[in-house]
């Protein structure tokens, strides 16, 4: 959330942990942050790198998800995974934007460069 607030976002954790189980779930299914800025609503889901995959096919899976999108909201899947650099681990941010593709009825994903 440190890094959405650092791109002028207003953001909340909305992922919930169900009683006793430890079991977590996320808004919608799919959302673990959502976050706000003028004209914008933003759903975060986030991961580690390596899980990138998994998450995109979950994400195509949920219906809640293309009703997100199609009430023009945006959403994005941010990963977090280490690399050295000059021989230190440093974490790596990088975003997938789920966009709705009308014409092809179909959620296409778009590769974000951190800012």
């Amino acid at each position: 959330m440190k890094r959405l607030r650092e791109e002028g976002w207003e953001a909340e954790k909305v992922e919930q942990v169900i009683g006793r189980t430890f079991l977590k779930r996320d808004l919608f299914n799919v959302i673990d942050i959502v976050a706000i800025r003028e004209g914008m609503t933003l759903g975060v889901q986030a991961t580690s790198h390596v899980h990138l995959s998994d998450h995109k096919e979950k994400c195509e899976a949920e219906p809640l998800l293309l009703l997100w999108l199609k009430a023009r909201n945006r959403f994005q899947i941010w990963t977090w995974g280490k690399r050295k650099v000059q021989g230190l681990d440093r974490y790596t941010l990088k975003k997938c934007e789920a966009v709705w593709n009308r014409s092809l009825q179909i959620i296409e994903w778009v590769e974000c460069s951190p800012k």
